[in-house]
């Protein structure tokens, strides 16, 4: 769901494309060539998405332990996002979909063929929503031939401000 009354910046315009291609539901990869969590929460508010920080959320409070959660855990927070957003819809809101940030917390616990295999389940799993998954450390290992996985041109994004390149050593 795309606020109309908001235009699409250039470096979001093929993630657009690529939801209203697909119906405007489904799991997406959005592949970043760097790590950068401003311009995921700018691609959540533009696309007027909820963003849920999968690592803050779901991870940090097992410490030690989040290693051990199953990669079916990103499927569980989905469905539970689905379900809270199908609740919200009976009072007349309009479902709007997630970014599901910082789910490479947990991809990096596995394999390579392990991330590439749950990566290629991923973006063909049936979601009733639109769910938009940022890549960046992994990015290259997503299917580079899916209308479900997008690249984010670098050149069109703008720069990272200082003190949040600063923040982030």
């Amino acid at each position: 769901m795309i606020d109309q009354n908001a235009p699409i910046v250039p470096w979001l315009a093929p993630v657009a494309a690529a939801l209203e291609k697909q119906g405007g539901n489904g799991a997406f990869l959005v592949l970043f060539e760097t790590y950068r969590p401003d311009l995921v929460r700018a691609m959540a508010h533009a696309l007027v998405m909820d963003f849920i920080d999968f690592r803050e959320k779901y991870l940090r409070p097992l410490g030690a332990g989040a290693s051990g959660v199953p990669l079916a855990r990103i499927n569980e927070v989905i469905a539970k996002s689905h379900q809270e957003q199908a609740d919200l819809d009976a009072c007349e809101y309009k479902t709007r979909g997630v970014v599901l940030h910082n789910v490479e917390a947990l991809l990096a616990t596995r394999g390579r063929d392990e991330r590439v295999a749950w990566m290629a389940e991923f973006v063909n799993m049936p979601v009733p929503i639109p769910v938009l998954v940022p890549l960046a450390v992994f990015a290259d290992e997503a299917a580079q031939a899916n209308p479900r996985v997008t690249r984010i041109d670098t050149s069109c994004v703008p720069q990272e401000k200082l003190l949040l390149r600063l923040a982030g050593q």
